[in-house]
C-alpha cells in the first residue's frame, strides 16, 4: 500500500462533514474496477475528529490518503432526500485531486 494522494471533496450546500450526514447522504467511493472503497474510508474514519485528517471547513470532506487513480464518487439519491450528485478524479502518488459534489 501507498501513502497515495489527498482527496478533497466539495459537498453540497448545507451537508455536514459528520459522520451522520455522510451515512444518510450514501456516500460512495469507488476506484477504477468499480470496487466500493467507502467502508475502507470510514472505518479509517480520516475525515472525523480532532485529528490531523479531519477536514478543517464545513461542506468539505478531506481524505488525506486516497488510493492512486481513477476514483468515481457519488452522493444523493433515492432514500436520501438530496439530488444524486457524481464525481470523477484522477488521484496521483502525492498529489492532491477535487471532487466537486455541490
Amino acid at each position: 500500500m501507498t501513502p497515495g494522494g489527498r482527496l478533497q471533496l466539495l459537498l453540497p450546500a448545507g451537508m455536514k462533514n459528520d459522520e451522520t450526514a455522510i451515512w444518510k447522504s450514501k456516500l460512495r467511493i469507488e476506484d477504477g474496477t468499480g470496487t466500493d472503497l467507502t467502508a475502507l474510508f470510514t472505518s479509517l474514519r480520516p475525515w472525523l475528529g480532532a485529528g490531523g485528517g479531519s477536514s478543517a471547513e464545513e461542506g468539505t470532506i478531506l481524505i488525506p490518503h486516497a488510493p492512486p487513480g481513477r476514483l468515481k464518487i457519488s452522493l444523493g439519491g433515492e432514500g436520501t432526500g438530496m439530488e444524486p450528485k457524481q464525481a470523477e478524479v484522477s488521484v496521483e502518488e502525492g498529489g492532491e485531486a477535487v471532487a466537486d459534489l455541490r
